[in-house]
């Protein structure tokens, strides 16, 4: 039973914890997904975590731009709402998962990557 227990039963428990907190630390959404959000009337901000010169480039419209490069990226995003809800995307989808992951370890209850980022993003731009 002891073999059972180490063998089996731990490694399992483990592994399904874990696969909750990669889940639910992840929080992608498609662009799809993201459209219906931003368009639902519902107050959710579309944060582009690009640069100021890809922004400027084009945008989902209504977004607001914090770069993720900015060294103070950690104290800007400290000035929106936690209780907000977030559609975060960049160019490909790779900055703003790592965006949304630290929105959410600075205490963000609704932050969603666009997976694909504007690349994949089918609607409109300013």
């Amino acid at each position: 039973m002891k073999n059972f227990f180490r063998f089996f039963f731990l490694p399992f428990t483990v592994f399904v914890f874990l696969q909750g907190c990669f889940s639910q630390a992840s929080g992608d959404i498609t662009p799809e997904q993201a459209e219906s959000m931003l368009s639902s009337g519902k107050n959710i901000t579309a944060l582009d975590v690009r640069t100021p010169g890809e922004f400027a480039a084009g945008h989902i419209p209504g977004a607001i731009n914090i770069d993720i490069g900015n060294p103070k990226f950690a104290s800007l995003i400290n000035s929106l709402d936690k209780n907000g809800e977030y559609v975060v995307y960049c160019r490909s989808g790779i900055r703003s998962a790592k965006a949304a992951g630290i929105m959410k370890e600075a205490g963000f209850k609704k932050a969603h990557n666009m997976k694909g980022g504007i690349s994949a993003w089918g609607g409109p731009l300013e």
